[in-house]
């Protein structure tokens, strides 16, 4: 059994509180990706400028009719999620695992600054009319509330419930808004913010979100969504909607210029007249190379087209006697989808744009010098192992699979040993030192081993029941194979490899696993599922032990006796107690997109983590408290901690004072800037506790954010660190 460091333990009112032990911060953050959120809400013009946000960053264009030209790109944290513009501010919200509304100045394009943060659950729906912004609110009883801000000095100047609150209110013209409930539509009259008034309302069958509406010459309403055809109605009667016209197509949005319609349809934009209203004519029709790909959002101005897609591209036409006629795509890398790392290679591949090799020999200056091998393919991971890198990919389009095999040289760039390209041989290869390749496909397990020409020669096909593209886990002389819902035992794999059996598991996809002594865990890429721990004492029989309500990349650090998981976020466990059926949770820290990958390693006797994410990749140094700082800090007599932490609403924040000086305890919080935010002198400190709910001394809620908490008793003093996600 491996070693188990202690975990300092203290009894508090019968409940046993577990000492944070690891202390973890970012050292650097490199190679960036690009997506478009699924919003219908990512690019908005200003006079010649575009406005476009992806997932982690705002870029603004200079337009021309034939080109674009990039004027600056602006970080931002959290999942980017909607843009909207209002004369020299846009307002940028993310989604919904960080809820933020960012306020920034555009004043200067070149050096956007952001100037405020609001932070609350359905913010990314928001909107400005006239001087006026509206932010949407969700609450935890599922009703919708409506913010209005001032544009000018960000004061709230109203606050409602959304009439039939069942969705959050959006715009359709200047002065007009829409909220609907259920298949029923209402058109309000939102000029006077404080005294919102209804002013007509209509049922459309099979609605859906996403969804869109919109009011030309005054009395005309367009509506879509995604289960339902695009309708025109006559809404001069408000209580007598007619309907003129439809388009026989589901459409989630669309945009109107003049008497042309462009709409979104998947992966392509449908161009429609409707000079006639009671007649709409087709056009024309864009389709992306990429049935994959889809399109997002799109804006139409003075015949110009822009389109955003999930791949993170963004498309620019130009409308020419109704033809859409190409001028531009400006293609991003993609979403990351895998790493491998190799000494000091890091490999690093996207959806689009192939393999990028970093040398990170120097953490703090991440060196690519070599873009490699880009097939373009759909769908693709790395495996492998020493200096043998594997790589798998799909590419849906031509039907193909490939199978590549690569040996890192000593300068870290690659040398092609083996490709298979096939339309009919589906499976991905994984290796194993000293044993050889393995696949399977279509009910049978592959052995094969190189000759000293490269050629893959098989060893041996075995029968496996039901088995179809897996994931090979090799255990010493076992394999686990992982496929949807079903984990596959195969023995004896140097020699003959045998079918064992086969179990069921929850996991039904893309599986992310590790070892931790004699035990197997293993989860799924994605959140919303568990991470399954199996003891494998006995290889051949594995047995559920635990399970972890959290999934996603994992990674094990067995020297450090820790657990890296998470999906949205990254939680640290501690598994030094987990033959005793004890797994605590010692951190969590917030990602700014979806994890992919996390591989650890060591430089100049300091623990890092390689964190890549879908659009970065980036370097944590982290660390382990030793024993002999336990030990010192419980025999001082002092013990200050918070729980949760992090946290959203409130954190209980602890202390036992276990000497004479007592008199005049007060804890004080401070932002990280230093300013101190709230105090809770003596009397207000109840049994060793206090409670604090993330607002200021004059009850006024803060922002999101590290906060430093300080006790001072007598002589003594300690400070905390916390941190407030909302």
């Amino acid at each position: 059994m491996l070693m188990k460091k202690k975990i300092a333990i203290i009894i508090l009112s019968n409940i046993f509180i577990i000492l944070a032990c690891i202390e973890i911060s970012k050292v650097n953050e490199f190679s960036y990706s690009r997506t478009h959120p699924y919003s219908f809400q990512n690019i908005v013009k200003n006079d010649s400028l575009i406005y476009s946000i992806n997932t982690r960053s705002l870029q603004i264009y200079q337009i021309f009719e034939d080109s674009l030209s990039l004027i600056s790109e602006t970080n931002i944290q959290g999942d980017l999620s909607t843009i909207s513009l209002n004369n020299d501010w846009i307002y940028i919200a993310t989604d919904v695992s960080t809820n933020r509304l960012y306020r920034i100045s555009i004043i200067d394009p070149t050096t956007p600054i952001i100037t405020d943060t609001l932070s609350f659950s359905g913010s990314y729906a928001n909107f400005s009319d006239g001087n006026n912004l509206f932010v949407n609110e969700y609450t935890e009883t599922g009703t919708w509330f409506v913010h209005v801000y001032n544009n000018d000095t960000f004061d709230e100047i109203s606050f409602f419930e959304v009439p039939y609150s069942n969705h959050s209110i959006s715009k359709l013209s200047n002065g007009r808004a829409l909220i609907k409930n259920q298949n029923e539509l209402f058109i309000y009259d939102i000029t006077i913010p404080n005294n919102i008034q209804e002013l007509s309302s209509h049922v459309i069958n099979n609605t859906s979100y996403p969804y869109k509406g919109e009011i030309v010459q005054d009395t005309v309403f367009i509506f879509s969504s995604l289960n339902s055809n695009l309708k025109i109605f006559d809404i001069s009667n408000p209580n007598n909607w007619i309907l003129l016209s439809e388009i026989n197509e589901p459409i989630p949005s669309f945009e109107i210029e003049s008497e042309k319609v462009i709409c979104i349809k998947n992966n392509s934009i449908l161009l429609y007249d409707i000079s006639t209203i009671n007649e709409p004519v087709y056009r024309d029709e864009y389709i992306l190379d990429d049935q994959y790909d889809y399109i997002v959002d799109l804006n139409i101005f003075n015949n110009i087209v822009l389109c955003t897609s999930i791949h993170g591209d963004i498309y620019h036409f130009y409308i020419d006697d109704w033809n859409i006629i190409t001028q531009n795509i400006l293609s991003s890398n993609g979403m990351f989808t895998s790493s491998y790392l190799y000494n000091n290679y890091l490999y690093i591949l996207s959806r689009t744009e192939g393999l990028s090799i970093y040398n990170i020999s120097d953490i703090n200056i991440p060196i690519l010098f070599e873009d490699n091998y880009v097939h373009n393919d759909n769908s693709n991971f790395l495996n492998g192992e020493n200096n043998i890198l594997l790589y798998y990919g799909v590419n849906y389009d031509r039907y193909q699979f490939i199978n590549s095999i690569f040996e890192i040289n000593d300068e870290g760039t690659l040398n092609l040993l083996n490709e298979n390209i096939d339309s009919e041989f589906h499976g991905a290869l994984f290796f194993k030192e000293g044993c050889g390749y393995f696949c399977t496909y279509a009910g049978y397990l592959y052995k094969f081993i190189m000759d000293e020409n490269n050629n893959l020669v098989e060893t041996n096909c075995i029968s496996v029941p039901d088995v179809s593209i897996s994931q090979c886990v090799f255990f010493n002389d076992v394999i686990y194979l992982i496929e949807p819902y079903k984990l596959t035992i195969i023995n004896n794999i140097y020699d003959n490899p045998t079918y064992v059996s086969s179990c069921d598991t929850n996991i039904n996809s893309f599986a992310h696993w590790g070892f931790y002594d004699n035990y197997f865990i293993v989860t799924r890429n994605l959140g919303f599922s568990d991470c399954l721990i199996f003891d494998v004492s006995n290889p051949l029989s594995p047995s559920l032990a635990l399970t972890i309500d959290k999934s996603g990349p994992l990674l094990i650090d067995e020297e450090n006796d820790l657990l890296f998981v998470g999906y949205t976020n990254c939680s640290v466990y501690d598994l030094s107690n987990i033959d005793s059926g004890e797994i605590n949770e010692v951190l969590n820290f917030q990602n700014w997109t979806h994890l992919i990958d996390l591989i650890s390693f060591s430089q100049n006797n300091d623990n890092y983590l390689l964190y890549l994410e879908e659009t970065s990749c980036s370097i944590y140094r982290y660390s382990t408290l030793q024993d002999d700082i336990d030990n010192e800090f419980l025999e001082s007599g002092y013990k200050l901690f918070n729980k949760p932490n992090p946290f959203h609403q409130a954190t209980e924040i602890f202390f036992d004072l276990t000497t004479k000086h007592t008199e005049n305890t007060e804890i004080q919080i401070y932002n990280i800037k230093g300013q101190k935010v709230k105090t809770f002198p003596k009397h207000q400190i109840n049994d060793n506790k206090i409670i604090w709910d993330g607002t200021n001394d004059k009850g006024k809620p803060v922002s999101s954010g590290v906060y430093l908490y300080k006790m001072k008793s007598g002589n003594y003093v300690s400070t905390k660190k916390m941190i407030l996600l909302k």
